[in-house]
């Protein structure tokens, strides 16, 4: 079975307990990929667990033939702009601040679903 090169993340053994406590041997797998990577000016395959490729511990190499990775490489060496959830939050907050109108008779903000 794989192992992570970078982090050694190995396969996880324990047991599966049903509800009458009875007990069976059960595998929790790691979700290793297969990666080329830069290592030392060399390109290699790796074996890589998806949590070291998605937080960037693992330099991939853009593969030659396809344009499509050369942009995503490109792309991947500028500063993110930010994480989805800080963006929704921001977005949210520019809502909330926005001055809801006042109802005339009742005297209360008009609800968003209502306009």
């Amino acid at each position: 079975m794989a192992k992570c090169a970078i982090c050694g993340k190995a396969p996880g053994f324990g047991h599966n307990v049903s509800h009458a406590n009875n007990r069976t041997s059960r595998v929790w797998q790691p979700n290793i990929q297969r990666v080329k990577t830069v290592q030392g000016g060399t390109v290699r395959h790796i074996h890589a667990c998806t949590a070291c490729i998605k937080s960037g511990r693992v330099v991939r190499r853009p593969d030659r033939r396809r344009s499509s990775d050369r942009a995503t490489a490109s792309i991947s060496t500028r500063a993110p702009a930010g994480s989805f959830d800080d963006l929704h939050r921001r977005a949210r907050r520019r809502i909330l601040r926005e001055e809801l109108p006042v109802d005339p008779v009742h005297r209360r903000k008009i609800p968003r679903s209502t306009r």
